[in-house]
């Protein structure tokens, strides 16, 4: 049982009337009637003051001044107050045993929150003397039962990744406590239509989850219209009006109606993609008909495998039904993706497929050549540089040595034609040596790094 409480001080266990025994009173069964007769006059049990669908507004009477001498000595602890269960006998565990936080004019309050509806529950005033509890009348009540708050139209403005649904309130909800805070209402939506026949259906809030999504919806007595985002492209989607509580264990479903999102595909097309080292051309198609007025065409891109990916748009140069765009300031060697979208009245209008572009590493431009002119302590060393970005080159460095992943020596290999060139000389005989190429890549103006091509390797004569 999960209680909430405004007033909740402590807990404990209810002790019987029998502790009265253990402070050393004696009396007959005709004195313990009188004994209960007298905890009334002191400690009372008010009808409930207000009832809900999960919460219960309950209040009681403790006059100290009426207590025995014995009880309302100097110096006893004294906590009265009021405690809930869901058994008549107040089983441990079941009940909460809530101290009062303060009292006036004689009387004590208590609102429980997080009920369940349409459920007996029994309550009684206490009071807490030092180990020993005394209790006044018992009473019960019954939180009222669960109801569809609202209903819902047809849906309406559906895109592929969206639509609009009309939810008029009833009665219900306009009659619903504002202490009722664990009541929901709204729009209950899934793919799955048998869902909403399930006894214990997954529902959540979360519109990533699965199951039943439930969109809450505040009460308002013009109705109002709730937008479900982030729907999937050419899917039946089935919804209805629901009511429950925070735990979802309590659901109400209204009649299922059902939509289909629109189709986006071939609606934008990327026909061509052609990276570049840190800039990429696209182009595509818009099939969109050429008399819708008010369409802006973006490109938006981002980079693969990156935790937290960062969406970025260009705008795309529109020629009749033909789409390009730049992307510029990209990363060499890294992948990305990218979409056209279609802009109108503020919203995404239309969406084509995701693509992958590559962008060129510029190591794989650094071409190394076999060696040449190998003898038993010298070889001669080769490589082209073939990209644009290495024109302005006039060397490039050559890494070598035993270790295929330690190259500790280092020469300069000089431009020669189209061709960087060097000779290896104090080579060990009979030895396995390995090498590559490092070269200086302009990608833009002020902008450039080193590249390092593949290791080679070569075995000097014996």
């Amino acid at each position: 049982m999960n209680f909430t409480t405004k007033n909740l001080i402590k807990e404990k266990c209810a002790l019987c009337l029998m502790a009265l025994i253990l402070i050393g009173l004696t009396a007959s069964c005709s004195n313990d009637e009188s004994e209960e007769e007298e905890i009334g006059n002191y400690i009372v049990t008010n009808p409930v003051e207000n009832v809900g669908v999960t919460y219960v507004e309950l209040s009681g009477e403790f006059y100290s001044n009426k207590m025995p001498k014995a009880y309302n000595s100097s110096g006893r602890y004294m906590q009265p107050g009021i405690e809930i269960s869901l058994t008549e006998s107040f089983t441990p565990g079941m009940t909460l045993h809530s101290g009062a936080s303060g009292i006036e004019n004689n009387r004590m309050t208590m609102t429980v929150y997080g009920l369940s509806p349409n459920t007996k529950y029994y309550y009684r005033s206490f009071v807490d003397i030092d180990d020993l509890t005394y209790y006044g009348e018992k009473k019960s009540f019954t939180t009222l039962g669960l109801s569809l708050a609202c209903s819902v139209d047809d849906a309406i403005d559906v895109s592929f990744r969206s639509a609009l649904v009309p939810v008029n309130f009833n009665n219900v909800a306009a009659s619903l406590s504002p202490e009722d805070l664990s009541v929901y209402y709204g729009v209950a939506y899934t793919t799955d239509k048998s869902l909403f026949s399930e006894i214990n259906p997954n529902v959540s809030f979360d519109t990533n989850g699965a199951g039943i999504i439930l969109c809450h919806t505040p009460y308002s007595s013009n109705g109002q219209v709730v937008s479900l985002d982030n729907l999937q492209p050419n899917t039946t989607y089935y919804y209805c009006a629901f009511t429950c509580t925070d735990g979802k264990t309590d659901c109400l479903f209204g009649p299922v109606k059902s939509f289909t999102t629109e189709n986006r595909d071939g609606l934008l097309v990327i026909d061509a993609i052609d990276a570049k080292f840190i800039l990429a051309e696209v182009a595509g198609t818009t099939k969109l008909p050429s008399s819708m007025t008010g369409v802006t065409y973006r490109l938006v891109y981002e980079m693969l495998n990156e935790p937290l990916p960062w969406p970025t748009e260009v705008e795309m140069n529109v020629d009749g039904d033909k789409l390009t765009a730049v992307v510029r300031n990209l990363w060499p060697n890294r992948k990305y993706q990218c979409w056209i979208t279609a802009i109108k009245d503020g919203e995404i209008y239309a969406e084509s497929e995701k693509k992958e572009l590559k962008t060129d590493n510029p190591s794989d431009y650094i071409e190394m050549d076999d060696a040449t002119d190998i003898t038993s302590t010298s070889a001669t060393i080769s490589c082209r540089l073939t990209a644009e970005g290495y024109e302005d080159e006039e060397w490039c460095n050559i890494y070598y040595g035993k270790d295929k992943y330690n190259q500790i020596n280092e020469t300069m290999a000089t431009k020669n034609g189209d061709r960087y060139t060097v000779t290896l000389t104090g080579l060990q005989p009979n030895t396995t040596y390995y090498y590559r190429g490092q070269a200086l890549f302009l990608l833009e103006i002020g902008r450039a790094d080193w590249y390092y091509s593949d290791i080679k390797s070569f075995k000097t004569l014996p």
